[in-house]
């Protein structure tokens, strides 16, 4: 019985494990660089002073590396320019 508890205890520290570092993967992957949350999928338009989400809400890029980030995804609808130039300050009616 000692031996069936060892066993358990040791899957289940594996398990944790491989949990643990397989999220912090994903995590980094998702944004493309370690600690950017962003969530791209909330991301509607893209400009290169920020973005508008899905909420209708705009939001200043982090920094650089957060714009060119989402810049760089696949499908992204990234405007290379200010949402200001724009009459209806960059939000496109969908």
């Amino acid at each position: 019985m000692n031996r069936n508890l060892s066993a358990a205890i040791l899957a289940a520290a594996l398990i944790g494990a491989i949990s643990s570092t397989t999220g912090v993967a994903i995590a980094d992957g998702m944004a493309g660089a370690p600690g950017v949350t962003q969530d791209r999928g909330d991301i509607a338009f893209g400009y290169n002073d920020g973005y508008w989400d899905r909420s209708h809400q705009w939001h200043v890029w982090r920094d650089q590396d957060e714009m060119k980030s989402y810049k760089s995804a696949q499908n992204n609808q990234f405007h290379d320019w200010q949402h200001s130039r724009d009459p209806d300050q960059g939000w496109i009616a969908q």
